[in-house]
């Protein structure tokens, strides 16, 4: 087929009459046929470029319908085609259709239709089933949205590391304002959380192991079974763990949550006791009255001077009234202030181991009996 100095084709009616000119001489100049243009409209696209059609086509032309070549996208929408006009709402040509070009330029406008898409969770060994499992995303919403996103799951020794198109963090990252484009699997990728070790400081103390270290997930606790045993420091009260070794900072038990390795601080508390001395009626009481035991002491060491009463034997100190409870020594430790009581026992006078008589010169043996309950003694 030829083709005139523009580059339009000319069809075979046209030429048929150019050779009838020729035929009977006509003079001038050979007319030329029109040329129509194909143009593609976005459409109200939000993205991407038009198709271009450099051609130019006669009427009654047949012209190759292009494909979404430009990646229009038109957000909450999909791309279904090209149409006559603005408004259609269905497709009237696809890529590699024919359309028959008529005696004027030609407009394709792209078509958008609506879409329904399902997002499904993989939890991928969460320790709980994903809830909701799956969402769906419609025209004209193009992400998922935050409200829809189902919770966050856990997994233990494990960080929740986002949800991916593809398991084992392969593939691309989605979050709630992805755009979704057709329907999909997400998978939970997961990631090992790091060891921290707690290191258990007696400050002093003697413990199960000086030093003692426990090693905790992060985000995990140190439980009952794993603190080493309370620490022992003569003198002291062991008040329990605390992040700071001056005891300031934060108290350290089962309920805290290991974030890195720390290390953990004996709170040691000082006391001072009070240990009062009780003559139960001594005549002479003990002296001092009361003795203070204050850290890093525990026992009052020397006691005081025993104190007295007529007629009766002191038999030592006791934690109870009559010689009950235990005996209070000055090697007795104290956890408390405490008043210990004096034990005392009955005692007889004794026989003297001779007697003079004075009413005469000569010397009188004596015979002594004690009667019973009685503190003295009647010569007979």
């Amino acid at each position: 087929m030829l083709k005139h100095e523009s580059g339009a084709r000319l069809t075979t009616a046209f030429l048929a009459l150019i050779a009838a000119a020729l035929a009977v001489g006509c003079p001038g100049p050979v007319p030329v046929a029109p040329t129509y243009v194909v143009t593609y409209d976005a459409n109200g696209a939000d993205e991407g470029e038009v198709p271009s059609d450099g051609n130019e086509y006669l009427a009654g032309d047949s012209a190759v319908v292009l494909g979404n070549t430009g990646n229009l996208v038109k957000l909450g929408y999909a791309f279904s085609g090209w149409g006559s006009a603005p408004g259609a709402v269905a497709a009237e040509y696809g890529a590699g259709d024919a359309m028959v070009i008529g005696a004027a330029d030609a407009t394709l406008y792209a078509v958008w239709g609506d879409y329904s898409y399902a997002v499904s969770f993989d939890g991928q060994g969460s320790d709980a089933a994903i809830s909701p499992a799956s969402v769906t995303v419609a025209s004209p919403a193009y992400t998922i949205g935050a409200s829809n996103m189902p919770a966050e799951p856990t997994k233990d020794r494990y960080y929740f590391s986002g949800w991916y198109t593809r398991a084992g963090g392969q593939g691309e990252r989605v979050t709630a304002n992805s755009r979704i484009t057709g329907d999909v699997v997400l998978y939970a990728y997961w990631t090992d959380k790091p060891v921290y070790d707690v290191v258990f400081d007696p400050r002093n103390g003697t413990a199960e192991a000086d030093f003692y270290t426990v090693s905790v997930i992060e985000g995990g606790r140190v439980g009952s079974d794993d603190f080493p045993e309370d620490p022992a420091y003569a003198g002291y009260h062991f008040a329990g763990w605390n992040s700071s070794s001056g005891g300031t900072g934060e108290a350290f038990d089962e309920d805290s949550i290991v974030t890195g390795d720390r290390t953990i601080y004996a709170v040691w508390n000082s006391h001072s006791y009070v240990v009062t001395f009780d003559g139960q009626g001594a005549t002479t009481p003990a002296s001092p009255a009361t003795m203070t035991v204050a850290s890093p002491e525990v026992t009052v060491g020397t006691l005081p001077a025993d104190p007295l009463r007529s007629g009766y034997a002191f038999r030592g100190w006791y934690t109870g009234t009559a010689g009950q409870g235990m005996r209070f020594t000055g090697s007795t430790a104290l956890s408390a202030s405490v008043t210990v009581f004096a034990y005392w026992e009955d005692v007889a006078p004794a026989a003297p181991d001779f007697y003079v008589a004075k009413a005469g010169n000569g010397r009188i043996d004596l015979a002594w009996t004690e009667p019973e309950d009685s503190r003295t003694t009647t010569i007979r």
